[in-house]
């Protein structure tokens, strides 16, 4: 939640908790605090508004603002978030009363500051109160799921070991894929294919925009480019960044009919988990859509190609549940994955495709 460019001392530490049984259903809370390096004020405000730009409050969304504000709004009215630096006096933050903003159909949030008795103490914490009522009965129930859940979500960061997560007081640990390594492989067409593909690709500069840490669509990166045709230089928050495709491929240890697919993680969190969007094929001309892995005994058997797939570059949706797949940069990964036409030899060969597919997903899927 914190300022992530910061460095802070010590463990880098992450907790979640709600309280239980004990406290009365109204006075219940859920709570999520981070000692890192805390931020002012103004940075705050910008991270938790749903669209900082004046220009644009629509499309330009902060780096959680919109999705931030939904998902606590979804477990509770009330939301208090309070943030410190290391020296400050004091923490300040906002409090964020959704009845209220619908009510005023504005986002007006009052500011709020608290003493603080260590001036050494850094970081941020945010409480969501006056829970829904189902809430209150879903959290101790799923305590486990949870926990399984932010495991995957989070693996990379935690197999990293730069930042330390604790659901209810308990660590959590890194969920790894059960693959076998690239030193097994298989003979076809006449290639050796390994059990595991590595991937880094270059997809070439876009913009990027530092204050939103996000790259620009299209349609406002052309704005600048027709700027900087104009003889306009970009402003200072606004450069030119390399967009690039990183991870692996392979092959499962074990077939399931669900637990199979590829995850695509942006800034260290899985936004796509088991996704198997990229095992069809969409004919441009018709529209439909053919399944091209698993073919043989899928629904029961199931498929054993998973992945791991970095995509800084992708704009993700509000909610963090997927990316804009209209984006270009969209249709460069899936290219850059799974080729130019299907997979199977007799779809390439119906719709007129002579080649052999040897994309890094092409080349899984047939050996």
């Amino acid at each position: 939640l914190s300022n992530p460019s910061c460095e802070s001392e010590g463990e880098r530490k992450i907790s979640v908790s709600w309280t239980g049984d004990s406290v009365a259903a109204v006075d219940r809370t859920v709570e999520v605090t981070d000692n890192a390096c805390g931020m002012t004020l103004e940075q705050l405000q910008n991270a938790v508004r749903a669209g900082y730009s004046s220009n644009d409050p629509i499309g330009s969304l902060g780096l959680f603002g919109m999705g931030f504000n939904i998902s606590t709004a979804r477990l509770g009215e009330l939301t208090t978030i309070l943030t410190t630096r290391k020296g400050d006096s004091e923490w300040v933050g906002v409090r964020i009363d959704i009845p209220k903003l619908i009510s005023a159909k504005g986002f007006v949030a009052p500011i709020i500051r608290m003493p603080k008795e260590n001036p050494n103490i850094s970081g941020t914490k945010i409480k969501i109160s006056r829970l829904r009522p189902g809430i209150l009965i879903e959290l101790p129930a799923k305590e486990a799921q949870i926990r399984q859940r932010l495991e995957i979500v989070y693996s990379q960061l935690l197999n990293t070991k730069e930042i330390v997560i604790y659901v209810k007081g308990k660590q959590l640990k890194p969920y790894n894929h059960c693959v076998w390594s690239e030193s097994r492989y298989v003979i076809y067409n006449g290639q050796v294919v390994p059990a595991r593909i590595y991937i880094d690709r270059d997809l070439g500069d876009a913009l990027f925009d530092l204050n939103r840490n996000c790259y620009l669509s299209a349609d406002e990166a052309e704005t600048y480019y027709i700027a900087q045709q104009e003889g306009k230089p970009l402003p200072p928050h606004i450069v030119e960044r390399r967009k690039r495709l990183t991870g692996w491929l392979g092959i499962q240890r074990y077939a399931d009919p669900n637990d199979f697919g590829i995850d695509f993680i942006r800034n260290g969190r899985k936004i796509l988990i088991s996704d198997k969007s990229l095992f069809q094929y969409e004919n441009p001309i018709t529209g439909q859509k053919e399944v091209q892995y698993p073919l043989e005994l899928g629904n029961t058997v199931g498929g054993r190609i998973v992945g791991e797939l970095h995509v800084d570059y992708l704009l993700p949706t509000y909610q963090k549940n997927d990316f804009d797949r209209t984006d270009n940069s969209w249709a460069q990964t899936v290219e850059a994955i799974c080729g130019v036409g299907p997979f199977r030899r007799e779809t390439r060969k119906a719709l007129g495709f002579t080649e052999p597919n040897n994309s890094p997903l092409g080349l899984l899927v047939g050996a």
